[in-house]
């Protein structure tokens, strides 16, 4: 279990809290927690994972009440992944989109910024999403829909993205976002 979720569960658990030295950590205390709750849990894998990531949600939670923060105030972000292959220039445009995308995901409805970096950073299903959330798989996909358009129509704007227009490559990824 720990091979399979430790690199989604990280990357969602720093779209919470910004920080990669907290996400790990978070993420090794979630599995700490596993480990003594195993003997009581119950089902396959995809309860498990369930369990993992709501564990991992009140870890984030107990976070933010010991630093003074508000969970609330937590904006999802998309984690920094450069490239090993990628020059320079690469490099920095990556940054550049790193930072619309982080500024336009601060923007969406905490839970439509929740479902976005559960689905699509942790990797998780929509079913799964709604065992974390404890809502239904239907409502999952509403404000994940809802999300995506709105992150297409926020991206879009001139305030957050600054050239003229986007570049095919970023359409393309917002529409990979829809499909899932």
């Amino acid at each position: 279990m720990y091979r399979a979720l430790i690199d989604p569960l990280t990357a969602y658990l720093r779209s919470l809290v910004r920080d990669p030295d907290v996400a790990t950590d978070l993420a090794h205390e979630t599995f700490i927690e596993l480990v003594r709750a195993c003997r009581g849990l119950t089902g396959g894998p995809h309860q498990i994972r369930g369990w993992v990531y709501r564990a991992a949600q009140r870890n984030v939670i107990d976070h933010s009440r010991y630093r003074g923060r508000r969970p609330e105030d937590l904006v999802a972000e998309a984690p920094d992944r450069p490239s090993p292959e990628a020059g320079p220039d690469e490099l920095a445009v990556g940054a550049e989109d790193t930072e619309r995308l982080r500024a336009a995901l601060a923007r969406l409805s905490p839970d439509q910024a929740q479902v976005l970096s559960l689905r699509f950073l942790a990797g998780l299903s929509a079913p799964e999403v709604g065992v974390v959330l404890g809502k239904r798989e239907g409502a999952v996909r509403a404000l994940q829909h809802r999300g995506v358009t709105a992150l297409a129509r926020i991206l879009k704007a001139p305030a957050v993205l600054q050239r003229a227009a986007a570049t095919p490559q970023q359409y393309a990824t917002l529409s990979g976002l829809g499909a899932r």
